[in-house]
């Protein structure tokens, strides 16, 4: 999940009662605090995805070609 940062220090109204937030506290994305009140809260992270590390490419002639002689030039 997505965490995200408090930017607003005092009270929220919330489920009918106030609520202390304190600018920079992480809460996740999906929180029912974040989500009635999102303008109180920095966006949510993207989610960070690992590639795999990619192959270095192949450079050598072909089966083809080295089974018939080709020579380039």
């Amino acid at each position: 999940m997505s965490k995200v940062t408090a930017t607003f220090d005092g009270f929220v109204g919330h489920g009918g009662s106030s609520v202390p937030l304190n600018s920079g506290d992480e809460y996740d994305s999906e929180h029912p605090l974040v989500k009635a009140h999102p303008g109180l809260f920095t966006e949510p992270e993207a989610a960070k995805v690992e590639e795999a590390p990619k192959a270095p490419a192949k450079t050598t002639a072909t089966k083809a070609s080295a089974r018939t002689g080709a020579k380039d030039g």
